[in-house]
């Protein structure tokens, strides 16, 4: 074999296994793509059903501001028993509610409300950012 059929068969070589790299990255991307893309599926349907939970939530409470505003004027008229009524008919509701939350909420949910200490001794964000004054 001549020394230039040598250098040509080196150089495929090399270029096969960075394509084969290649190949392999580009597998990867496409797998992340799918993961990705599922994952958006599942965020947007979980967006619309938090959306028609919390249109059910609205009206249940316009339905109770009509009720209540229904039993002030029943009750304007010398009838406190739907006053009764609709207490217990908010009671109720209210119940309700609060075990469809409950049914539904994680149990092992984060609490958004801890923030991570913050290391002693750094600097915020807003001192890091302003530029050092050199003499």
């Amino acid at each position: 074999m001549t020394f230039f059929k040598t250098k040509v068969l080196a150089s495929v070589a090399r270029i096969d296994a960075r394509l084969a790299r290649i190949e392999e990255k580009l597998g990867i991307l496409q797998k992340e793509e799918e993961t990705t893309i599922m994952d958006i599926t599942r965020i947007s349907a979980d967006v619309a059903r938090e959306t028609t939970v919390e249109q059910s939530a609205i009206a249940l409470l316009g339905g109770l501001k009509k009720s209540l505003d229904d039993a002030i004027a029943a009750n304007n008229d010398g009838d406190p028993t739907e006053l009764l009524s609709l207490s217990q008919q908010i009671e109720n509701n209210t119940d309700a509610l609060a075990a469809a939350v409950k049914a539904n909420t994680p149990a092992a949910a984060a609490d958004p409300t801890q923030a991570a200490p913050a290391a002693s001794g750094t600097s915020s964000s807003a001192e890091s950012e302003q530029p050092q004054k050199t003499s």
